[in-house]
Order: structure tokens, then sequence, then C-alpha cells
């Protein structure tokens, strides 16, 4: 938590995670301009034969909430 907060300028590595049977990454996109349309979004990334997916969500505090929040939505899919 508190990272939300932070003014960014590059993305924050969060972790790798296995979230629904999905391997990916977990990155804290920076503010806007410099995180273009995913700018202060917690971000998911995943490869599933070939393609490469995402699953972004405007982020809030405490993160910690937003980062659940995100989790439970790459499970139910």
């Amino acid at each position: 938590d508190g990272l939300f907060a932070r003014s960014r300028t590059h993305a924050i590595y969060v972790g790798t995670f296995t979230w629904g049977g999905r391997k990916g990454t977990v990155i804290l996109a920076p503010d806007f301009p410099a995180g273009g349309e995913q700018g202060n979004h917690l971000i998911f990334r995943w490869r599933h034969n070939g393609t490469d997916f995402a699953v972004g969500l405007h982020g809030w505090e405490p993160l910690s909430q937003t980062f659940s929040t995100l989790r439970q939505m790459i499970t139910s899919i």
C-alpha cells in the first residue's frame, strides 16, 4: 500500500503470480501521460497459446484492495 499515491514515471514490477490457472506478471503502470491509456492501472499480463493477454484495473488506495480485486477478476474468467 502507498505505491499508488506516489508519482511514477516508470512501471513498477509487482511480481509473478498464478491466478485462475494463468501464470503472469503484475505491474503498476506509471502515471498519465507516461502510462498512456493504462496510466495508474494495475495490470496482469499472461500468454496463452502464443497470444498475449492483459487486464488492467485503475488503482486506488489501499493498493492491496486493487490487487485483490484484479486477482478475483482474473480468477473469474
